[in-house]
């Protein structure tokens, strides 16, 4: 599936495109986020519709705003080969997880700064909640050992003098 959304075009903005500009691109492609990235093509950040939001709501006006000035810079990604198998491994594995109906992991969602995919398994009653929290903490531990951060909200504070 990753190796799929790899295939698809990826709209990017460099750090000094305006603002409005921004909110053309969004609006015109019907999507919530753009990757920013250097001429050299480096990813530096992200640029959601909710960073847009946020800093309107905060200054009262993008006059004169860039990207470089509200995107969010943490960025999180994994290769292109890290498969869902590997992510459903964590799941077959547990030997309390029920065979059928048969575990899943689906797109669930596509954030403000990710792309968030749902983890489903069925377990008997009794067994719910330990299970959950196995597979919480087994799936925080693989991704650690994959490399893969977990992005926390932050927010960037611009003083002027």
């Amino acid at each position: 599936f990753l190796s799929d959304l790899t295939k698809r075009k990826c709209l990017t903005v460099s750090p000094d495109t305006p603002i409005a500009r921004v909110i053309s691109t969004l609006s015109s492609n019907s999507i919530g986020a753009l990757v920013v990235q250097t001429k050299q093509g480096i990813v530096v950040g992200i640029i959601s519709e909710r960073d847009v939001i946020h800093s309107l709501a905060e200054r009262k006006s993008l006059d004169g705003l860039v990207v470089d000035d509200i995107m969010t810079r943490k960025v999180v990604s994994i290769e292109p080969n890290f498969s869902s198998p590997e992510i459903m491994k964590i799941m077959t594995e547990n030997p309390k997880i029920l065979k059928d109906p048969e575990p899943l992991i689906v797109l669930g969602e596509l954030g403000d700064s990710s792309v968030n995919f749902f983890m489903r398994s069925w377990v008997n009653t009794d067994d719910y909640w330990n299970v959950y929290f196995e597979i919480l903490e087994t799936s925080k531990i693989e991704l650690d050992k994959a490399g893969i951060e977990i992005p926390f909200p932050q927010m960037d504070i611009h003083t002027k003098n």
